[in-house]
């Protein structure tokens, strides 16, 4: 799932940009370096994880349809109980920032 986004994402040229009206003009190619080794970083290290990933989650909804998820998550991590602490400290910061942002903003759609 990830892998495919990011082969889509380095589908995008600086041609495919400027077709689409997002870039007045092509860049030089001799510019192109670091827009390319930016983009091997992004996507293509990636992909070998996202692709062993794919196949786990692929593996994990497949021992999901016949035993309860618990155990299925037990079968791929080791853990029966999954815990998102690691997600809310990363984010944290993110949090902050936004209740500061939003203070005294109307909550709701």
């Amino acid at each position: 799932q990830e892998a495919i986004g990011d082969a889509i994402a380095l589908s995008i040229t600086p041609r495919y940009l400027k077709e689409i009206g997002l870039l007045d003009s092509e860049p030089a190619a001799t510019g192109d370096t670091l827009d390319l080794l930016r983009q091997a970083l992004d996507h293509v290290a990636f992909l070998p994880f996202g692709i062993t990933m794919g196949r786990r989650l692929n593996a994990m909804l497949q021992l999901g349809a016949s035993h309860p998820w618990p155990d299925a998550l037990a079968t791929l991590t080791g853990q029966r109980q999954m815990d998102a602490t690691a997600l809310l400290d990363y984010f944290q910061p993110l949090l902050i920032w936004l209740e500061r942002q939003n203070r005294g903003a109307p909550v709701g759609w």
